[in-house]
């Protein structure tokens, strides 16, 4: 195989994961490699993060191979064990992730070309929560959230670049904890706007500390949010929607909270009359809950389900009436990020496992896994040209890595044949370059309504 003269993008990318030099001054800091040791500590952290994502559970004498036949020392299956389960491997997965994070984070803002509606804020991100069931002998380490639900799960909390698809951060937590956007409000630029769903937008807590720190929200509007003209006026909807039949636009500033008292805002209230179909649908299933609780839908509902409103602080000068329509479909890459982690990445089955550092250990490599990938995935997008080109599919490209996993794995490591290596890399770059895209398709993508802005056909129901 010849060596490419030019090198990709995604080819590129491979190389600034990991280096050696950097996993090693890692397991040195959090204590995983404390005197000289026989493991090779390079070998060891990328093979965990490969056997995570694999199809099939690694035994610990397929990874003590695997790390063998990557040029590493032979060890025993119980080293391997013991290393497992003192849970240094989990804070140097962790240190290791957190540092990729970072390296992202000041890569990611120079993503290729972008809408002209991101230029207004130095950072768009969704952030949002999913529920990982684990063993319920777990149980007294990772309680469930209760209910139906698993005795014992982990909650994986998550904010991504809603344009790449990347991940910025992530916390895990027992299945108890409430979503809460204060540990992402810190580490956020000033200016970011988050994109955020119902379930952080029902407390207005939550909404006033984003506005207090000079930080941006877009998110529909929970219909019972106390809205006000002024100080003694509640804005009524549905004289609101009757008054805007005309347009089919609503666009005002009102107060979050009554006026004057602690807590309040001025926010901006943006809606627009939703297509024949979607209203269709969102009335179907008010019928059938009606049904359910043997009850007759109200006039008022099903005139407040022809309608989407949404929730900003952002004024029109940085966030135009059009991009409110378009913006907030993005939010849902973070939803296929779970839909990645679960189907592909293997935490889907987390609860074959029954010691905790094992379960942690599982997790936290898949994630670490799950971030190698969002840096190739992000050169994807810095390649892409939107009209000329089909949009990269972060789903078909994470699939694709995980069927070519093994030879990227070599080619990583091998310091034998370095040339031969760098030509693998490149080779597997212009693979993903060619087969990790979206078919095509009538109906324009999220980021491709984006560029001209038109209010999109279908808009979430």
């Amino acid at each position: 195989m010849s060596t490419i003269a030019s090198p990709s993008p995604i080819g590129q990318s491979f190389r600034k994961i990991f280096t050696r030099e950097q996993v090693e001054q890692t397991a040195r800091r959090t204590g995983f490699l404390q005197r000289q040791s026989k493991l090779d500590v390079y070998l060891f952290a990328l093979t965990l993060a490969v056997a995570a994502v694999s199809a099939q559970r690694w035994s610990y004498s397929q990874i003590a191979a695997v790390v063998h036949a990557l040029g590493g020392p032979l060890v025993s299956a119980q080293a391997i064990e013991q290393r497992l389960d003192n849970g240094l491997a989990v804070d140097l997965l962790s240190d290791l992730g957190s540092q990729l994070a970072k390296q992202m984070a000041q890569t990611t803002l120079s993503i290729g070309v972008q809408p002209d509606c991101f230029q207004a804020f130095p950072a768009i991100w969704a952030t949002d929560s999913t529920i990982l069931p684990l063993a319920p002998i777990l149980a007294p380490t990772w309680p469930g959230s209760g209910g139906s639900a698993s005795p014992a799960s982990l909650k994986g909390h998550f904010t991504i670049d809603v344009w790449s698809g990347s991940t910025w951060s992530y916390r895990l937590t027992q299945g108890t904890e409430a979503d809460s956007l204060g540990p992402v409000l810190q580490d956020a630029p000033q200016g970011t706007l988050h994109l955020i769903d119902q379930g952080y937008s029902k407390s207005r807590v939550a909404l006033s500390q984003i506005d207090r720190a000079q930080q941006y929200f877009l998110t529909p509007l929970w219909l019972p949010s106390p809205l006000y003209l002024d100080k003694d006026r509640r804005l009524d909807l549905q004289e609101l929607i009757r008054q805007s039949e005309a347009t089919g636009r609503v666009d005002q500033w009102v107060w979050l909270g009554p006026p004057g008292q602690p807590g309040s805002f001025r926010v901006r209230l943006v809606g627009f009359v939703l297509p024949p179909q979607i209203v269709e649908q969102r009335r179907r299933r008010v019928y059938k809950q009606a049904r359910k609780n043997q009850r007759v839908p109200q006039p008022q509902t099903l005139l407040l389900k022809s309608w989407m409103f949404f929730l900003t602080n952002a004024p029109l000068a940085m966030l135009s009436f059009e991009a409110v329509c378009c913006l907030y479909r993005l939010r849902w890459q973070v939803e296929l990020l779970f839909k990645r982690f679960k189907s592909l990445l293997g935490l889907r089955t987390m609860s074959v496992y029954k010691k905790e550092p094992s379960v942690t250990c599982q997790v936290v490599a898949a994630l670490l896994a799950a971030m190698m990938l969002d840096e190739v995935q992000e050169a994807a997008y810095h390649a892409w040209t939107p009209g000329t080109q089909r949009e990269p599919s972060l789903y078909r490209m994470t699939a694709l890595l995980l069927r070519l996993g093994p030879l990227l794995m070599w080619a990583l490591v091998c310091e034998v044949q370095p040339q031969r290596a760098g030509s693998i890399l490149e080779r597997i770059g212009q693979i993903l370059h060619k087969l990790g895209r979206m078919e095509k398709r009538k109906r324009r993508s999220s980021r491709q309504a984006l560029f001209d802005l038109q209010l999109p056909t279908v808009v979430c129901a």
